[in-house]
């Protein structure tokens, strides 16, 4: 995951260069990801990522999501304007 303020669009989705092909964005807050969490009660961690071949704003957040935790941070991700996947060339 990014910081959307501390990055570009453009350098989440290139990799040595080059697009990736059949890749979007998707955006949520750091607060509906915490809000999931706490209601079923489950422990979180949410860290800068430190490692030397993070990107800027890349964080990390860590904590295994139940499958209905996971339906749910499905729900509340919203496809990024203009940054929908991506078709390899035919």
């Amino acid at each position: 995951m990014y910081i959307a303020s501390e990055t570009t669009y453009e350098a989440v989705l290139t990799d040595k260069g080059q697009l990736l092909v059949g890749f979007g964005l998707v955006q949520m807050t750091i607060k509906e990801i915490r809000d999931i969490y706490a209601k079923y009660s489950r422990d979180i961690a949410i860290c800068r990522d430190e490692s030397d071949d993070a990107g800027p704003g890349h964080i990390l957040v860590c904590g295994k999501p139940s499958p209905k935790m996971r339906d749910a941070l499905r729900e509340c991700a919203r496809w990024v304007p203009g940054r929908l996947p991506t078709k390899p060339p035919t």
